[in-house]
């Protein structure tokens, strides 16, 4: 499945529920995710411009990227959670040139403050910049 039919599924999916409904989808993601270890909770893996610590972990394997994520805030490593579900296994110059619209169709963007807004667009920005390393 491609990024964009990957949004588009989860964002039929988010279209039937309220925004509470949504909100808890993410803390329940967040709770099946497992936690990165200590180590990698670097300023390297740090993304800078989250209100919240997030981390971002990438590794490429067969010629596709694969993302472990991390945040102090629930809410936000649900919201990172998906970002790695949609984007991993796919090649960096998929990730890269992919169109991301999932925020906006899914009604999501319309209820994030500009802080939570800004950190979601700068984890979107370093899971790029990620892809594009060899």
């Amino acid at each position: 499945m491609t990024i964009a039919e990957q949004q588009k599924e989860y964002s039929n999916q988010f279209a039937q529920l309220d925004w509470f409904e949504k909100y808890e989808f993410f803390l329940d993601l967040a709770g099946e995710m497992p936690a990165l270890p200590d180590s990698d909770r670097r300023d390297e893996n740090r993304v800078h411009g989250c209100q919240t610590n997030a981390w971002i972990i990438a590794e490429q394997k067969e010629g596709n990227v694969y993302y472990s994520v991390d945040s102090d805030a629930l809410i936000v490593k649900g919201m990172l959670g998906l970002m790695a579900d949609i984007l991993s296994g796919h090649s960096p110059d998929e990730i890269v040139h992919a169109d991301w619209f999932f925020w906006k169709t899914a009604g999501i963007a319309e209820n994030l403050d500009a802080g939570r807004t800004n950190g979601i667009h700068a984890a979107h920005r370093r899971m790029c910049e990620l892809a594009a390393v060899d």
